[in-house]
């Protein structure tokens, strides 16, 4: 229920950008607050406290300006673009899922198991790619690649700040980018090639790091017998970078022609994509089970 809930919310979001229709606005902040004490209701320990907490403070600042429930439904509208594009944007995973694209993923890791160089150039990577679209989901996937090869915490630490923080420098399907340039009213065209060339330099800078780092903490070899990394793999690898060159690019042309802002491209991208995916390839059996993974089982009545 709870995730029909925040689904629905930005749906709804998507269409008053568009529609501008006032009592809509209303109805989305009634919808996000039942998302929110669902939310809640589901979380437990330390999370409800901090979500009851800062809810809490926000609602007593807005009254204490007198501004009560119209600043807070205020608040509330002004952080929807940012809970649409979080929401939304790991819905990109499920044609990259259903597709067989992190089998191929997984098996460039294994083989590289022998070479700590080639294999953090590798994770890195893989996360430089993936990052950008599926944001904090891509530390996910590669933990769940990485986890049966017992590689060293610090190595994975290293790993995992050098290639994931890339995106924070230049992506427009992650939420610190897209936010900033949202409220300062910037298109993403202007500022990407400059982001871009900082991460690039970043994910650089970070590899030379760890050659110096691992001169000096040799690895050991692992177990595992290393594997030639067969031609489907190869294709889906070429493939996968295929596809984010082209979500990126489609995403530019988007907000280029229409002058839309980039949130809401990427979350109507991120809608759209799964479903088209389905309907292409007729793979609805794979795309549902990957949704059900998402949180959203379409098999409950």
């Amino acid at each position: 229920m709870r995730s029909y809930l925040i689904l629905s919310m930005c749906c709804l979001f998507l269409v008053q950008y568009f529609a501008g229709i006032t009592w809509l606005g209303y109805v989305i902040v009634a919808l996000a607050f039942l998302s929110f004490c669902a939310s809640v209701a589901n979380a437990g320990g330390f999370p409800r406290v901090i979500g009851l907490v800062m809810m809490g403070t926000g609602g007593a600042v807005e009254v204490s300006k007198g501004t009560g429930l119209e600043g807070i439904s205020e608040g509330i509208l002004l952080i929807l673009p940012l809970l649409c594009l979080v929401t939304l944007a790991p819905l990109l995973s499920i044609p990259l899922k259903a597709g067989g694209y992190f089998e191929s993923v997984d098996s460039l890791l294994k083989k590289l198991l022998h070479h700590p160089k080639q294999l953090f150039a590798g994770i890195t990577s893989i996360l430089f790619i993936l990052s950008p679209i599926l944001s904090l989901g891509s530390v996910r996937i590669v933990s769940e690649f990485l986890s049966e090869l017992k590689l060293p915490a610090r190595v994975s630490a290293k790993s995992y700040l050098v290639g994931f923080s890339t995106a924070v420098l230049w992506s427009p399907y992650f939420a610190s980018v897209s936010l900033v340039l949202y409220y300062l009213g910037m298109p993403v065209g202007s500022y990407i090639l400059y982001g871009i060339g900082l991460s690039c330099l970043s994910l650089f800078i970070g590899n030379i790091l760890f050659m110096i780092w691992e001169k000096k903490h040799p690895l050991a070899e692992a177990a595992i017998p290393e594997r030639p990394l067969e031609f489907k793999h190869r294709r889906q690898l070429l493939l996968l970078t295929i596809f984010v060159l082209l979500l990126l690019t489609a995403s530019l042309l988007l907000e280029y022609v229409t002058k839309w802002s980039m949130i809401v491209i990427v979350s109507l991208i991120s809608v759209f994509l799964p479903l088209l995916w389905g309907l292409v390839t007729n793979s609805w059996k794979n795309s549902f089970r990957s949704c059900a993974a998402f949180g959203i089982n379409p098999y409950r009545r």
